[in-house]
C-alpha cells in the first residue's frame, strides 16, 4: 500500500491503556473479537446444532440453502450492474430464465443434468436474449480487419444488420408475416376452448399487439395509418388498432416475457393458476425460438457463402486480435509473477439485500447491538 500510493509513513508508539481513543477502541474491539463466534456455533435450542454466523446472527435455514440464496443474491446484483440490462425493464425474469432452463430433450426422465446439446441450445438461446449473436454488426467489432465498417446485411445489403434485423429483413418478410398469422390461430385455438379464460375474444385482442413485430407495429398501426379505418366504422384489429410504443412479438422472440403479457392473462382468469399461464407462455416462447432458430440458420448459411467468396477463413476467424495492452500485462505477469492486488471491502448493497432476504431489521429487532455488526466502520 504504502508503495503504491507512494506514502510517507511515520510510526509512533501509543503507550497502551493511556486514555488514548482510537487505541482503547483497537482495544475494545479486539477483545471483543475473541469472544465472539465467525463461522459456526453450536445452539441446543435449534434442531441443527451447528450453524453459520452471519455478521454475528444466527442463520436458522439449511446452511447450504442459505450459502446458495447469497449467491444468487450477489448473481442478481452482478445482472442488474451490467449496462446491457438497464434497458430492460418491466420483465418476468423468473418467468424468462424458467423457459432458457427448459431445455430437457425428453421431459420424462428425471435427471438433474442436460446433454451437451441441450447446453448448446440454452447457450444459444442466452446470447439471444443478450444480444451477443453474431451478427454482422457485432463481427465488425470482433473481427474488424475481417469485416468492414460500412458493410451492411448480407441478404438484403440495404441496413446494419443489428440482432432485432434477423426477423425484420426483406428477406424474410413473408416468413414473418406467416408466422404472426400462424401464432394467431395457435392463439385462438388455445383460448377459444379452454374454459378458465372469461371473454376469450377479449383477451385475444389485448394480446394482438404480441402477436405482431415490432416493425410492422410501427408501419401500419399508427394513429395517422388507422384513421381511416376508424372513420369507417371497420373493427377489425388488424386495420384499426393503434400501437402505444411498449411491447411487441419481438420480446419473446428474444426470450423475454414482459410482464404486461403475463398480467393480460390473469386479468381473464376466472380460476387462478399460475401454472396454466406459464404453460401457454412456454409454448408460444418455444415456437418463437424455433422460428428464430430457422431463419438464423438460413442467414448463417448466407453468411458463410460470402465469406468463401471473400476468401475469409475459419483460422482467420478464430484468430484473436492483437491488444498490445494485454499482451504486455500478461508477458510482465509471467516474468515477475506479480498479480494485481486486490483488497477486501464490505459491499453495502450486498449486504442490505441480504439482510430483507432473512428477515432482519437492525432497527426493530431489540436484541439486535450495533457493536455486533462486523462491517467495517471508520472513527472519527
Amino acid at each position: 500500500m504504502i508503495n503504491r500510493f507512494n506514502l510517507n509513513v511515520r510510526f509512533f508508539k501509543v503507550k497502551a491503556h493511556n486514555n488514548n481513543r482510537d487505541n482503547d477502541r483497537a482495544d475494545f474491539l479486539a477483545k471483543g473479537g475473541l469472544e465472539d463466534s465467525y463461522v459456526l456455533i453450536k445452539d441446543k435450542n435449534l434442531e441443527n446444532k451447528y450453524r453459520l454466523n452471519w455478521y454475528n446472527t444466527t442463520v436458522e435455514e439449511n446452511n447450504r440453502y442459505f450459502v446458495k440464496k447469497l449467491n444468487k443474491i450477489r448473481r442478481e446484483i452482478d445482472e442488474s450492474n451490467l449496462k446491457r440490462f438497464k434497458n430492460l425493464s418491466n420483465l418476468d425474469k423468473k418467468l424468462s430464465y424458467k423457459i432458457l432452463n427448459s431445455n430437457k430433450e425428453d421431459q420424462d426422465k428425471k435427471r438433474k443434468f442436460i446433454t451437451m446439446n441441450e447446453n448448446n441450445i440454452k447457450n444459444f438461446k442466452f446470447k439471444k436474449m443478450l444480444g451477443e449473436l453474431p451478427t454482422i454488426e457485432k463481427l465488425k467489432i470482433r473481427k474488424p480487419k475481417l469485416y468492414d465498417q460500412n458493410m451492411n446485411c448480407i441478404r438484403c445489403n440495404k441496413k446494419k444488420e443489428t440482432m432485432a434485423h434477423i426477423w425484420e429483413c426483406s428477406s424474410v418478410t413473408n416468413d414473418l408475416i406467416l408466422f404472426e398469422r400462424s401464432i394467431r390461430d395457435w392463439l385462438n385455438d388455445k383460448l377459444v376452448f379452454n374454459k378458465n379464460f372469461n371473454n376469450s375474444d377479449n383477451l385475444i385482442d389485448e394480446l394482438y399487439k404480441y402477436t405482431i413485430a415490432e416493425i410492422r407495429l410501427k408501419d401500419y398501426n399508427t394513429e395517422i395509418n388507422t384513421k381511416y379505418y376508424r372513420d369507417k366504422g371497420i373493427t377489425s384489429k388488424k386495420l384499426t388498432y393503434i400501437w402505444d410504443g411498449n411491447g411487441s412479438l419481438d420480446d419473446l422472440i428474444k426470450g423475454w416475457i414482459p410482464r404486461d403479457l403475463v398480467e393480460i392473462f390473469k386479468k381473464y382468469q376466472i380460476k387462478k393458476n399460475k401454472k396454466d399461464i406459464d404453460e401457454i407462455i412456454i409454448e408460444w416462447a418455444n415456437k418463437c425460438h424455433s422460428f428464430f432458430r430457422n431463419i438464423w440458420k438460413k442467414r448463417c448459411n448466407s453468411l458463410i457463402d460470402w465469406e468463401v467468396a471473400n476468401n475469409i477463413t475459419n483460422i482467420e476467424k478464430r484468430r484473436k486480435n492483437g491488444n498490445k495492452r494485454n499482451l504486455n500485462e500478461n508477458r510482465k505477469r509471467k516474468i515477475s509473477g506479480k498479480k494485481t492486488a486486490y483488497y477486501h471491502t464490505v459491499d453495502e448493497t450486498f449486504y442490505e439485500r441480504v439482510r430483507v432476504k432473512i428477515g432482519i431489521n437492525l432497527f426493530q429487532w431489540e436484541n439486535f447491538r450495533i457493536s455486533q455488526d462486523k462491517r467495517v466502520y471508520i472513527f472519527g
